[in-house]
């Protein structure tokens, strides 16, 4: 199963998402977790995405920056995903 994340920053139009969503459905996304970034920087809709994923699932977002803020943070998330054997997406770039 592909699980689609969005997030949008606490200035973006909600429009946004709608755009991520419509991205990751093009990919055949079949559920979708979206949240607005919160002050505290904390992810719940991608903890929640993480705990439903299971071997052989891929998460999918639009761009990095929507999970980490740094590349060292994309690694980080992606050996997370890989320890539960699940895989992560990012469109548009050739981590797939």
């Amino acid at each position: 199963m592909i699980v689609g994340y969005c997030r949008i920053g606490p200035l973006e139009p909600v429009a946004r998402l709608d755009a991520q969503k419509r991205d990751l459905a093009a990919i055949g996304a079949q559920q979708y977790f979206c949240e607005k970034a919160s002050v505290f920087g904390t992810m719940p809709e991608l903890e929640r995405a993480i705990d439903l994923a299971r071997k052989g699932d891929v998460i999918a977002i639009t761009k990095p920056y929507r999970v980490a803020h740094s590349t060292r943070g994309v690694l980080a998330l992606i050996e997370r995903l890989g320890s539960k054997g699940v895989g992560l997406r990012i469109l548009h770039t050739p981590i797939d």
